[in-house]
């Protein structure tokens, strides 16, 4: 129904161009001019009038007026059908960007302005993705690398300084156990050393051919006190009632050889009996 009203439209205005036209066909010889001359004469052409009229009917399309039907569609019959109307999305773009209004002109040299500086900052941030970011990323994966790298042989480091920790800790219990058989060793060479020179003691002291408190039993029990000196810190660790009561015997004994051999001789036999509790513990 809307379509059909601009076409009624259209044909009353194409009939009101062509009734002067019908007129003009009308017109008889006894009406035409005056002394013989035609009235025809200096006027158009049915034709040419019906085109004159045609175009003279039809409207220039105007700027920002979709729909107006130009010349040559005129002639190809072609009728006008009624505008489609734009949405509101459309219009409210064409407002701010058309070039045909005021807010238009102004936004768009500012939207080139503001299209250009974002062109521009995304090419910098290109720029510095290539140039700054990308070195800077390689380098960190080089540093992480080389930081693995160290972790891995400071692990092995570490594993490796273990190993030898617990080697050097079995190395020192073994050379904790082989010292505490050294010092035994020592302990039970100085009692054998110590017992030698009792039995040397012993025997001169019943020399009847050199005398009882003569030069060969005074270089015994000399012997004697020298090496008990030598054993006495192992008898200390082990027993220290029992290193003072052999220093003290060994004393009763020298101080008696001079006065009473046969003192000597009781008393060298205590210590000889002392002498022999350690033989048990060393030797068992």
């Amino acid at each position: 129904m809307q379509n059909e009203k601009p076409n009624q439209e259209w044909d009353n205005e194409q009939k009101k161009a062509l009734n002067p036209i019908e007129e003009q066909e009308n017109v008889t010889p006894a009406n035409q001019g005056i002394a013989g001359v035609s009235a025809t004469e200096g006027f158009p052409s049915a034709k040419e009038a019906s085109a004159e009229q045609t175009k003279a009917s039809v409207v220039k399309p105007q700027k920002g007026e979709p729909g107006n039907v130009t010349e040559e569609m005129a002639e190809k019959g072609f009728v006008p059908s009624k505008p489609v109307k734009e949405s509101g999305f459309k219009r409210f773009l064409r407002f701010l960007f058309g070039a045909d209004t005021r807010v238009g002109r102004v936004m768009r040299p500012l939207l080139r302005t503001v299209a250009t500086i974002v062109i521009a900052f995304a090419a910098g941030l290109l720029v510095a993705y290539f140039t700054l970011y990308q070195p800077a990323l390689a380098r960190y994966d080089a540093a992480r690398n080389d930081v693995q790298q160290l972790n891995i042989k400071m692990g092995d480091a570490q594993t490796a300084i273990t190993t030898l920790e617990g080697e050097k800790t079995a190395l020192q219990a073994t050379m904790a156990g082989q010292q505490a058989e050294n010092e035994l060793a020592n302990y039970r060479v100085y009692f054998l050393i110590v017992k030698n020179d009792v039995m040397r003691a012993r025997l001169a002291l019943v020399d009847e051919e050199n005398g009882p408190g003569g030069p060969t039993a005074i270089a015994a029990l000399d012997d004697l006190r020298i090496h008990l000196a030598d054993l006495l810190p192992y008898v200390e660790t082990d027993n220290p009632v029992l290193a003072d009561l052999l220093t003290n015997r060994l004393d009763v004994v020298q101080n008696e050889l001079a006065r009473d051999s046969e003192q000597a001789k009781v008393e060298l036999e205590s210590f000889y009996s002392n002498l022999l509790e350690l033989e048990g513990s060393l030797f068992e």
